[in-house]
């Protein structure tokens, strides 16, 4: 027959010797239908021996038997033993009867936390073995305890549960109609110790939201630098702006000025973009709107999340982006600022300025400097533009980027620091699409873009061409019946179109030869009925 004991840190199942031990089985089954261990401390624990509970007052000195309890007057309150030569403590969990001497065995019991507990064997009561539960009874076993073997943190028996009971009830046992209430037994008599289900902190006196919002922390970092690993980040430690506000599920007629104008009530507006797209220009619905101090960040936050604007509700967070912060973590070389000298770089710049056809058109480069030949930051190009752009809006045939006055001296005046450099004007910058052959196959005279173009059109027309007489000849053949040698001379046509590259060079001299007599031929054997035709 089998128990449950449920303890403050887990279950013990313990089967019992009914048939060697019925004395003291039934006095245990007993003893659990009346709720008596309840509560009841586990008050010895002797490491790598033994523990022991069963005592409601927490001494080891009370306890009763349950003939005892059923008439106190009886003198009942102790049983005989019931030895057995053949059950010994050879395993670990041996469930035995605690005694005050012979005979005289109450309420205790005790479980053994090793095997070979050899010295018990004769001497007490074996009636029950632990079948699971034998890491819970480690658990009791590692308690921190005192000199006395009394467990600091409380150790209780929680519930007792009997699966199975043979046994009558004796005359007058009456069981409760519910267990007791958790907590420490009024017949307790030990000092109080810190509860069983009290949170023991080993080693760190941090809270538990504390330590997890530390976990939190780390779990963020570690994500932080994987991103910068993959390039995602330009830094591990790198923090979004605090006055920056993200607008998104805007109105696609909603502007700049419509969006800032709304955000200015809240503080001074120091930039208000809408994304936009970078080919059609077409507003991709989300904005960025940053202010001035986090507190009127933080107040046009709490004003402006789901507020209508122009027929669409509006989401707005704290800004994420670190996208500005690339140039101040990691700023790449073009877009360094430079001091000046032949070794200065320089941001790009922009290129502004209208393409018109066969009109002169002057186009200004500006914010650029030439690493090249030594110009400072905020030089100044114009690119001149000739009458040759055509009207179809292509690209001008001859363009020369000249340098600014004001650039040039700006440029010449901006050397290396530490000396005076001796001013040098500008060489002149060629365009792309400039003939003197910057980007073409070479040679001085120039020309080289329009001269792979032209090959690459001629090209295109000699293949055009030969399959449009293919086609034609196809539709002619078959609508006139031809003659054998009319079909052997068809089918060399079409083989030698075939092989023909098409790239406009000469014919060899035996290809030329053919064709003179391949003439020759089809003037001799001329079919009479296409002369009539004709």
């Amino acid at each position: 027959m089998s128990v449950l004991v449920e303890t403050s840190v887990g279950n013990l199942t313990i089967d019992l010797h009914v048939d060697d031990c019925p004395l003291a089985c039934t006095n245990f089954l007993k003893l659990c239908k009346l709720k008596y261990f309840n509560n009841v401390l586990f008050f010895n624990v002797q490491p790598n021996m033994l523990v022991q509970t069963g005592d409601p007052t927490g001494t080891g000195e009370g306890g009763s038997s349950v003939w005892g309890l059923i008439d106190a007057s009886s003198g009942k309150r102790y049983f005989r033993d019931e030895i057995v030569p053949s059950l010994k403590h050879t395993e670990v969990g041996a469930v035995g009867m605690a005694h005050a001497g012979e005979h005289l065995n109450a309420s205790q019991w005790y479980v053994t936390t090793r095997p070979g507990v050899d010295y018990l064997d004769g001497r007490n009561t074996l009636f029950g073995q632990v079948v699971e539960g034998i890491d819970v009874l480690m658990k009791i076993n590692d308690a921190y305890i005192d000199d006395d073997g009394r467990p600091y943190q409380d150790i209780r028996v929680k519930h007792t549960y009997v699966l199975f009971d043979p046994f009558d009830d004796p005359p007058g046992l009456v069981p409760p109609d519910a267990s007791p209430p958790p907590g420490r037994p009024p017949e307790e008599t030990v000092p109080r110790r810190l509860a069983d289900d009290a949170v023991v902190k080993v080693g760190d006196a941090r809270s538990e939201a504390e330590i997890e919002k530390s976990i939190k922390e780390n779990e963020a970092k570690n994500r932080a630098v994987v991103l910068e690993m993959i390039g995602d980040l330009p830094d591990a430690d790198v923090k979004p702006p605090e006055n920056v506000l993200f607008v998104c599920k805007l109105n696609s007629v909603t502007t700049d000025e419509d969006l800032e104008l709304l955000f200015s009530q809240f503080g001074d507006v120091l930039s208000c973009e809408i994304i936009r797209d970078e080919q059609t220009g077409e507003s991709l619905q989300y904005a960025f709107v940053e202010f001035a101090t986090p507190e009127q960040c933080e107040q046009a936050y709490f004003k402006m999340n789901n507020v209508l604007v122009d027929d669409r509700r509006i989401k707005v967070d704290f800004s994420q982006s670190v996208s500005k912060l690339w140039n101040k973590h990691a700023r790449k070389p073009w877009e360094e600022r430079g001091g000046g000298g032949a070794g200065g770089s320089g941001r790009p710049g922009r290129m502004s300025g209208v393409v018109s056809g066969g009109r002169r058109t002057e186009l200004e480069i500006t914010g650029m400097a030439s690493r090249a030949h030594g110009g400072g930051a905020g030089g100044k190009y114009e690119l001149l533009l000739d009458d040759g752009v055509g009207a179809g809006g292509g690209l001008p045939s001859a363009a020369v980027a000249q340098p600014a006055p004001a650039a040039a001296a700006s440029a010449a005046g901006g050397g290396a620091s530490g000396g005076a450099a001796a001013p040098a004007p500008a060489p002149a910058k060629r365009s792309r699409w400039d003939d003197g052959g910057g980007r073409g196959d070479g040679g001085s005279g120039g020309g080289g873009h329009r001269r792979r173009r032209d090959r690459s059109r001629s090209r295109s027309r000699d293949r055009d061409r030969g399959r449009d007489a293919d086609k034609r000849h196809r539709r002619r053949s078959t609508s006139r019946s031809r003659s054998p040698a009319r079909r052997r001379r068809d089918r060399s046509d079409r083989s030698d179109r075939s092989h023909d590259p098409g790239d406009g060079r000469e014919r060899s001299r035996h290809s030329r030869r053919r064709d003179s007599s391949r003439d020759r031929d089809r003037d001799r054997h001329r079919d009479p009925d296409r002369d009539r035709s004709r």
